[in-house]
């Protein structure tokens, strides 16, 4: 079980949360079709009609946009390589700064983030030639720790935490309740009747068909 967990989903997270550091587009947009069946196993449909919408995006972007937008489609704040973040956030960051400052016209707005953006790039150098520590939020957010020791907790009450308690024949209790295995669930998010007894390539169809049927409706089907 634990195997499945980090095969499935862990390793695949971390790969997305990687490419993002590294800027790596192609591996980002690669995650959009493994995150799709997560959403609709969860019940997330807009964030699976999203998945949908951003590859049709990518496929009929013009091919010189396209470009610019792969090379330019994470940014780190302070310009340090592998430590990139989604342009979102960095909007998130500036909007909270810009607040502060109360701007009071189009204009003022432009002269305060040149301003920040200039005091960004040697701020990490002044506070550390100052002797004083930053107080703002990173440039990349890191994984909460008290939600990883959560999972490990879980994972380690319901499968054990030795190599004799996690490889014993012993059927051990989910540690994701009583429902189907997240993984199982996957497979078959719309819980086809008999669908714990489709094959792969029927699940596949079953899945290729939700998606067309998004794309005949609006706003791609008019």
């Amino acid at each position: 079980m634990l195997l499945q967990f980090l095969f499935k989903f862990g390793f695949p997270w971390l790969g997305f949360r990687n490419a993002t550091r590294m800027g790596d587009s192609e591996k980002m947009s690669s995650m959009y079709a493994v995150a799709l069946p997560w959403f609709r196993a969860t019940n997330k449909h807009q964030y699976a009609r999203i998945c949908i919408d951003f590859v049709w995006v990518l496929q009929t972007l013009n091919p010189i946009i396209l470009k610019i937008y792969n090379r330019h489609r994470t940014c780190s704040l302070l310009g340090n390589t592998g430590y990139n973040v989604a342009w979102d956030q960095t909007c998130e960051f500036l909007n909270l700064d810009l607040k502060n400052l109360n701007p009071n016209s189009p204009t003022h707005i432009d002269k305060i983030l040149l301003m920040l953006n200039d005091l960004k790039c040697c701020d990490e150098n002044m506070r550390t030639s100052l002797g004083v520590e930053r107080s703002d939020p990173s440039e990349y957010t890191a994984v909460k720790i008290h939600h990883i020791e959560a999972i490990v907790k879980a994972l380690k009450s319901a499968l054990g935490s030795t190599t004799e308690e996690l490889f014993t024949d012993q059927v051990k209790e989910s540690p994701f309740g009583g429902g189907p295995r997240p993984w199982n669930k996957v497979r078959n998010p719309d819980n086809l009747p008999g669908g714990a007894n489709l094959t792969s390539q029927e699940l596949e169809e079953r899945n290729i068909s939700w998606v067309i049927s998004q794309l005949e409706s609006t706003p791609f089907g008019h």
